[in-house]
């Protein structure tokens, strides 16, 4: 008899691990498909064209994006040359039996723009190099292999970091505050979190401040040293990207070492931009989720009107996220639309002067790899 009780209790306990094992695999399944996960990372070699040899890999069902990070010489520009689909779609086109070097260079270091031939939508940049696809509705992202090329101005080598996004719920935008200044100011981070969530409600996307950082010991608080635009025969100037060696990208830099196991974006309130005439700026379009790179970050100068500071910061977060203005002129006048706003919407859109985003928009930024599920 007592054996008997002996044995139907080991039997309940049993089950009782069998269930509780169940659980934990279903928690870490879950986590695993609700968080973006790492393809790959490869090095690769680019020929004296400048462009690479193939990366392949493969696309599991139903992803939610593609994201791409190439990080090479921060002396040199970087795009992609080839992007083939599971489908056989080829969305770039560059022919490759011509450099992609004279192209590269016309655009971002003559022409100050955020562009690239092809039907795919790039901005080069240099050193560091992001896409994430897709990035327009309409584009489709099959199951199975998909492969990549790169593109640079001459021969060299460089490493490529491709993150798939699960198709899971993701949602949450985690941010970190750093107020940058030589000062002690008086300053309402959380007032100006929730009036930069009550611009992102219309996305559906979450804001959670994760870290509030004091950077008072650094020659970051005025951002000088920046990129140089040119002016434009209409008279009005440039948009250049900035550099590796900028200011800003110094203190995105810092701000990684300050929080070195954080991966949410760091947003930086700094006191003046030198008096440039420069409000705010992101250090991508979209930016690598590389919380590491020099180019992980957002600066908005602070001022004490927080409806102004939440709509500039919630427009560098858009770009960050993968959102160009509706229009860029280049140094040459020559005018570039970014296919997803129109004219008529263009003066109240978030990515001009006002704060609505439409739904091309919203689809493009819920396709960023730095959304999480919780």
């Amino acid at each position: 008899m007592a054996n008997r009780r002996m044995c139907a209790a080991l039997l309940q306990l049993c089950g009782i691990i069998i269930l509780y094992a169940a659980a934990v695999f279903a928690a870490e399944r879950e986590q695993r498909t609700s968080e973006p996960q790492q393809g790959l990372v490869r090095d690769v070699s680019l020929n004296e064209l400048g462009i690479s040899e193939v990366v392949v890999f493969d696309v599991p069902r139903n992803m939610r994006s593609l994201t791409v990070t190439v990080v090479g010489d921060p002396e040199r520009v970087y795009a992609l040359a080839s992007l083939r689909t599971a489908d056989g779609v080829e969305h770039v086109g560059w022919d490759e039996k011509q450099s992609p070097g004279p192209t590269l260079n016309k655009f971002y270091r003559e022409e100050h723009l955020c562009h690239f031939p092809g039907t795919l939508r790039q901005c080069p940049r240099l050193g560091t190099f992001t896409l994430v696809y897709p990035n327009k509705p309409g584009q489709k992202l099959p199951a199975g292999p998909t492969s990549l090329k790169i593109s640079s101005e001459k021969a060299g080598s460089a490493r490529v970091h491709v993150l798939l996004s699960a198709p899971n719920k993701t949602n949450v935008l985690h941010l970190n505050f750093f107020t940058v200044s030589h000062r002690t100011p008086q300053f309402d981070t959380k007032l100006l979190a929730r009036k930069i969530q009550d611009i992102f409600d219309q996305a559906e996307i979450q804001i959670v401040i994760d870290n509030e950082v004091a950077l008072n010991d650094t020659p970051f608080g005025d951002l000088t040293n920046l990129a140089a635009p040119k002016q434009r025969p209409s008279g009005a100037p440039t948009d250049p990207e900035e550099a590796p060696d900028s200011a800003p990208a110094k203190l995105a830099f810092l701000g990684h070492q300050r929080l070195p196991s954080s991966n949410a974006l760091n947003v930086f309130l700094v006191d003046s931009f030198g008096g440039r005439g420069i409000k705010a700026l992101s250090l991508g379009t979209p930016g690598p989720p590389l919380p590491s790179s020099y180019y992980f970050g957002v600066f908005v100068e602070r001022s004490s009107n927080y409806e102004v500071m939440a709509r500039l910061a919630a427009h560098e977060v858009a770009h960050f996220l993968g959102l160009d203005h509706p229009t860029r002129w280049s140094a040459s006048d020559a005018v570039y639309r970014d296919g997803l706003v129109s004219g008529a919407e263009g003066v109240t859109n978030l990515m001009s002067s006002g704060t609505e985003l439409n739904p091309a928009q919203i689809y493009v930024i819920t396709r960023s790899p730095l959304l999480r599920a919780k």
